[in-house]
């Protein structure tokens, strides 16, 4: 590989690993120009590497600067945000040329060629990987400063130090057995220490944002759920007052002389009637529904509900709320974002051979992606989203049973199935 083409091939590994490591975010104009521009200041720009410590210094400071500018102008993403993926990616690019390095010493290899192109997959490869399982990359996600600095400073400082200890390698031939094998160690300690640290970090603020987000979806799914609790009672006093008034207006309208005053109790009395109230056999989700339809009147949205939950008594109103109504609000948003004539939400359910089984559909209009076997929210408020169908498939799956989610023809689909329980 000559030196124009080994330019050209690292200009395209390091323009490809952050283009790619950044595809799932937003950006201002058209993705491949962007990345052409980023290929074009790596391959103008790029100085092949040495072992010289002040020029490898400079070289991935010079990366972090590319890396930086581009995403603040062609991402819609913000300045800390960009200054951590440019970090992130400049120590996952620099790391695996000096740990190849000393592989290719230790077996006493000189193609240099053979070298950079191996570095060059392996650099390609662990983007691909932290992309896909660690690295958590959203258009949402704000990076504080203490955040920044605990993602990016031990990282930088361990790749540091592999750059350090790796500018030894220049005399390594005028050094001991001894002290070469201990170089060699050092470079690959920093090295590994750096993919752990950038590894490491990732994951903790990831689980950290992903505990906050469902601590917060749960905190307000317990708010609901004291708020049906009060309903329920008001629900019932209601109930109770509109089996009174219908009594009432049959005493007056037997004691009643005067057919102007018969005809308008009658009157009353078919108004009353036409009060509809959702029965299930179960008085908290009579009110989870109701608030629900509630809600879809206020939308323009149908909500039909043919559901017995008699018998049902192992789930607790917790559960039937986690399950109801997580499933039920993701449904109402879908439906609300299409067209008038097909805004319907059908929920079905009973008992069907000592299982109680469940189905709630829904229109939708948007494109909908599923990830490692979980449906995507489509949410782009950047609230607590995305764990509605997992928080109700781990109540299901808590009582034995099973739940799916899927796509049939224009409607979306959640079905549960649980088994009775023996002391049912």
């Amino acid at each position: 590989m000559s030196g124009l083409l080994m330019i050209l091939f690292q200009g395209f590994v390091f323009s490809f690993c952050f283009v790619w490591l950044t595809l799932p975010l937003p950006i201002r104009t058209n993705r491949l120009a962007a990345a052409v521009v980023l290929y074009l200041m790596f391959t103008l720009l790029y100085v092949p590497s040495t072992s010289s410590l002040l020029e490898a210094v400079l070289r991935y400071g010079k990366f972090i600067l590319f890396y930086s500018v581009w995403g603040l102008v062609f991402l819609k993403i913000d300045k800390k945000y960009a200054l951590f993926l440019a970090v992130f990616c400049t120590a996952l690019m620099g790391i695996w040329y000096s740990l190849f390095q000393i592989f290719f010493l230790f077996f006493n290899l000189q193609n240099q060629n053979l070298l950079v192109y191996v570095t060059g997959l392996a650099r390609i490869g662990s983007v691909m990987l932290f992309r896909q399982a660690i690295v958590l990359i959203d258009e949402n996600r704000t990076i504080s400063l203490p955040e920044l600095f605990i993602s990016t400073f031990p990282a930088m400082t361990s790749f540091l130090a592999n750059l350090v200890i790796y500018s030894l390698l220049d005399d390594l031939e005028q050094r001991s057995r001894g002290d070469t094998l201990l170089i060699s160690f050092l470079v690959l300690f920093f090295g590994l220490s750096t993919l752990l640290i950038l590894a490491g970090t990732e994951v903790y603020f990831k689980s950290a944002r992903y505990a906050r987000e469902a601590k917060a979806a749960e905190d307000q799914l317990n708010f609901q759920m004291q708020l049906m609790l009060k309903e329920k009672e008001k629900d019932e006093e209601l109930k109770a007052l509109h089996h009174d008034m219908r009594r009432h207006l049959n005493t007056l309208n037997r004691l009643s002389e005067i057919q102007q005053v018969r005809d308008y109790v009658d009157q009353l009395k078919a108004a009353a009637e036409t009060t509809v109230y959702i029965e299930t056999g179960n008085p908290v989700l009579d009110v989870i529904l109701e608030d629900k339809r509630r809600l879809c009147q206020t939308k323009g949205i149908e909500l039909k509900a043919g559901i017995r939950l008699d018998q049902a008594q192992f789930l607790s109103p917790m559960d039937l709320c986690t399950v109801f109504v997580n499933c039920l609000d993701n449904a109402v948003e879908a439906a609300e974002q299409c067209a008038e004539s097909e805004r319907v939400i059908e929920i079905a359910g009973g008992w069907i051979h000592e299982n109680l089984v469940v189905r709630i559909q829904n229109p939708f209009v948007h494109t909908v992606k599923k990830q490692k076997g979980e449906w995507l929210s489509t949410k782009t408020d950047g609230g607590a989203h995305g764990y509605g169908l997992k928080n109700a498939r781990k109540v299901v799956e808590k009582h034995g049973g099973t739940l799916t989610a899927e796509i049939q023809g224009k409607e979306f689909v959640v079905t549960w199935m649980i088994p009775k329980p023996q002391n049912a």
